[in-house]
């Protein structure tokens, strides 16, 4: 990824950012291939770690429409996700592994966050603020400034906590997200670092 952050013009079609908040008729994927092909041409923005990275994001798309509280054009749900990237080229495109580090965050919560994936969809967060949030706030899908002010206990005092060290800043925060279970036995851990946001997978803790 070169230092100098590339400029997208409108011919090079860029999707703006204020479609996400448009609330149009709801077509499937699969009703119009060609179109949904042609959009996802447009959003991309010739850089090919860019690229790899907005590919990963438009292998959720589906999935992600789902969670809506709205019935968008996928349309939506494309310029929600090329917001996010953007946003995230914007703040950490000058380091690579920085940029790479968060957009994997992003994914991994989009994909197990439902309250996030909606909220970013229906237009309630803004792709800005959404590259911003905490491991513990992407996992909640809500900013810190809208819990209320009488909290007393720290939001990652609801969620199971592993007496165990992150494999990447070695802190000692680390989120149980969920087990996986085969035949009926624990086959392993789906953890988080709740300061570096690095998730993983653990066959015993």
């Amino acid at each position: 990824m070169e230092e100098e952050k590339p400029e997208i013009s409108l011919e090079e079609g860029e999707i703006m950012e204020e479609e996400v908040e448009d609330n149009q008729t709801h077509l499937p994927v699969d009703d119009d291939t060609s179109d949904i092909d042609a959009i996802l041409a447009k959003a991309y923005t010739g850089d090919d770690w860019r690229d790899k990275a907005l590919s990963m994001l438009f292998e959720e798309r589906n999935s992600i429409a789902y969670r809506s509280s709205k019935e968008h054009h996928p349309k939506v749900v494309i310029s929600a996700l090329v917001a996010l990237e953007r946003a995230c080229f914007i703040t950490r495109g000058d380091n690579l592994a920085k940029y790479q580090q968060k957009m994997r965050q992003l994914r991994f919560n989009l994909k197990n966050s439902v309250e996030l994936t909606k909220r970013l969809i229906d237009g309630e967060l803004k792709a800005s603020a959404v590259v911003e949030m905490s491991a513990v706030e992407l996992r909640t899908g809500r900013l810190a400034a809208e819990e209320k002010p009488a909290r007393e206990e720290p939001e990652e005092t609801h969620m199971a906590m592993a007496d165990i060290p992150c494999l990447r800043c070695n802190e000692k925060r680390v989120g149980l997200h969920s087990n996986i279970l085969k035949a009926n036995r624990v086959a392993g851990y789906q953890l988080e670092c709740l300061k570096c946001g690095k998730t993983w997978f653990s066959p015993s803790l």
